[in-house]
């Protein structure tokens, strides 16, 4: 496993893509980094798809369903 802050240190690439799930970014102190390093790990016109966000309704549904606030 790598943390998000270490993608400079992957040796491998250019990928076709990347993606992001389950808000990993909303820990990472410099989105600048990250942005640069995974930009670099991707080929020209690569896709970075991005499911992320603080606010989760499917989260806060099951959450809410299972009595717990």
């Amino acid at each position: 496993m790598l943390a998000t802050e270490n993608l400079d240190t992957l040796e491998a690439g250019p990928f076709d893509g990347a993606f992001s799930n389950f808000s990993g970014l909303n820990c990472v102190e410099n989105l600048e980094d990250v942005s640069r390093d995974v930009a670099q790990l991707l080929r020209p016109k690569a896709d970075f798809d991005l499911y992320d966000g603080r606010f989760v309704p499917v989260e806060i549904i099951w959450f809410l369903l299972h009595g717990k606030t």
